[in-house]
């Protein structure tokens, strides 16, 4: 699963985790690159072209990218156990050579095992 486009700085490429509004069109930018770009002689919007007049802290959008990239790496995460999980215990049948049962149901029971019971 990968970064959704709209989550992503026009300029850099990376998540907008502190994004800025551009005024007066409201296209998005991260506050890295507002700041670079205020170094510059000419502010024009790197998405519209226009003239920039200010720059505005969008929390919200900040935070709602944070938290999709949260979810992103949970999901990767878990993926990556999964596969991990798989490699280690199944066997050609597709069920786990330790329990006996589907991937998933073993997986599920992993998870609930103690580590005193491990």
């Amino acid at each position: 699963m990968e970064i959704p486009h709209s989550c992503l700085c026009t300029l850099c490429q990376e998540p907008m985790t502190d994004a800025v509004s551009i005024e007066p069109c409201h296209d998005n930018i991260c506050h890295p690159c507002a700041c670079a770009m205020m170094s510059r002689v000419v502010h024009r919007c790197p998405v519209c072209r226009g003239q920039v007049k200010m720059f505005v802290k969008d929390h919200a959008l900040s935070n709602a990218v944070t938290e999709i990239v949260g979810l992103i790496k949970k999901w990767r995460d878990d993926e990556l156990s999964l596969h991990k999980h798989q490699e280690l215990h199944t066997s050609s049948s597709g069920s786990c050579l330790i329990s006996g049962r589907s991937n998933k149901r073993c997986r599920e029971e992993d998870e609930n095992v103690e580590p005193s019971q491990a």
